[in-house]
């Protein structure tokens, strides 16, 4: 129906857009911690609720993968989520696209006051994420580097997040003690 040239053009074309979609996708996965063992490895979004959710991000992050993952990502908070801890370790490609996929994120979780911290964070990624101010918005405290020892970045996430939480709880026990005290 159409000129050859024009045909084969437009194949090609499909086919990376296509092959985009379909690798583009970086996997999900939760991890639990559990004391006697390190972390487990869930399925995304079939953890039990608690107050930290640990996401695991591998695969490649470029324009097409990051498009809706912001809200996937949101799939994973429950009403228990106080803090969400992205560990990027094994994240590849990741752009201005991703950067843009991942404030939107900061700003979808900061409305729910809950907290954002990264783990898993290389060198490369550190780069981007200075380039791209999220590393001040974020917060130098709520990011944590990929070290030789593993999951150590994700171990010191965790603890930054059980601190905040910890805070969290004791000032709405503070703030119910001073207004049962008003009540009185």
């Amino acid at each position: 129906l159409m000129p050859l040239e024009i045909a084969v053009f437009a194949g090609v074309m499909l086919s990376i857009v296509i092959l985009l979609r379909i690798t583009g996708k970086p996997d999900l996965t939760q991890l639990v911690q559990h004391p006697d063992y390190g972390f487990e490895e869930v399925p995304f979004n079939r953890a039990a609720p608690a107050p930290v959710a640990i996401i695991n991000l591998e695969g490649d992050l470029y324009f097409a993968a990051a498009e809706d993952l912001d809200y996937e990502l949101l799939q994973a908070l429950k009403p228990e989520t106080r803090v969400v801890v992205l560990r990027m370790k094994r994240l590849r490609a990741v752009g201005s696209s991703a950067m843009a996929m991942l404030e939107h994120f900061h700003e979808l979780l900061s409305h729910r006051r809950i907290q954002l911290i990264v783990c898993g964070v290389e060198e490369d990624m550190s780069k981007v994420l200075t380039g791209s101010g999220l590393r001040k918005l974020i917060g130098e405290q709520n990011i944590f580097y990929a070290d030789n020892r593993i999951f150590q970045s994700t171990e010191l996430a965790l603890a930054r997040a059980m601190g905040i939480v910890e805070m969290q709880r004791a000032r709405s026990e503070q703030v119910a003690v001073t207004v049962q005290q008003e009540t009185l």
